[in-house]
């Protein structure tokens, strides 16, 4: 099977990346890739509790929210771009395996292809 590491470095509202990102992970999953979801910079926001949207966004909680129903299980998230943005695990809605910005190359070359949005 092929593995697709999908890196979401946008925020969550203000514009479609982080939407698109979401709709390409479910697409690959529905076509047998296993996917992974590694959140950095201001796509770390995705992640956070209580999101509210600007008027006429859809809320990605909810999306998030079905990525195991899609057999999406491996979520990360860099530590370091949660540290920048004075967040921490605790102040997400989803369960992701923290990793330091130093291990990502080690996290990418698992993985057969790596789209970065």
């Amino acid at each position: 099977m092929t593995s697709l590491l999908l890196i979401s470095r946008q925020s969550p509202y203000g514009g479609s990346y982080a939407h698109e990102a979401l709709d390409i992970a479910l697409s690959a999953a529905a076509f047998d890739i296993a996917v992974s979801l590694l959140f950095m910079d201001d796509g770390v926001y995705q992640l956070l509790k209580d999101q509210h949207p600007n008027h006429g966004s859809k809320n990605l909680g909810a999306v998030l929210g079905a990525l195991p129903l899609y057999d999406i299980n491996e979520l990360w998230v860099e530590s370091d771009s949660l540290v920048a943005r004075h967040l921490q695990t605790a102040d997400l809605a989803h369960a992701a395996q923290s990793i330091p910005g130093g291990e990502i190359a080690e996290l990418v070359s698992r993985f057969d292809r790596v789209l970065t949005i």
